[in-house]
């Protein structure tokens, strides 16, 4: 198992920008920097976006491939059985309305197929929080909110590598 595998094997919580980052190639990481806007949020106040990162200087080229590589591996999407899992596991610790066995069938396939593109992690966190903090099952879009917020700086930072690599 590689450094990634073995960082997130057993894991609770979703692999953090930051500790992917630690991870990474000296050359790299020391030349990363995050980027950030400041401005006027929704509610007229004054508010700070998270905008992605930048490398600050050249890296070597088998670094930064090296890095990017992770930063994918780790970003790559779960697989079926893993995702339908939480899914179930999700929907057994929460209630629904009444429905038929066919109708939880359908939800769960389309749940699965929404969610598809997460990590396994991601959706671990999404799906083990909402069943500690709720009641009832969640709508796609509440499971959305959730796993988009956990992956954009992860998502950030892949794109950050790739485009120093072109």
């Amino acid at each position: 198992m590689n450094q990634i595998g073995e960082f997130i094997g057993g894991r609770r919580e979703p692999l953090k920008a930051s500790e992917l980052i630690a991870l990474l190639p000296d050359t790299v990481r020391s030349s990363l920097q995050e980027r950030w806007q400041d401005g006027i949020g929704k509610d007229g106040q004054f508010d700070t976006e998270f905008r992605g990162y930048a490398l600050t200087r050249e890296v070597p080229k088998a670094d930064l491939e090296a890095a990017w590589r992770q930063a994918r591996e780790i970003n790559a999407p779960a697989n079926l059985q893993e995702l339908v899992t939480e899914l179930v596991r999700l929907r057994a610790l929460t209630k629904m309305r009444n429905e038929t066995e066919m109708d939880s069938q359908i939800m769960i396939s389309a749940l699965a197929e929404e969610m598809a593109p997460y990590p396994i992690d991601i959706i671990q966190d999404a799906c083990r929080k909402w069943a500690r903090m709720e009641k009832f099952f969640p709508a796609w879009a509440e499971l959305k909110d959730m796993m988009d917020f956990r992956l954009n700086r992860r998502k950030r930072l892949e794109k950050a590598l790739a485009d120093a690599m072109l």
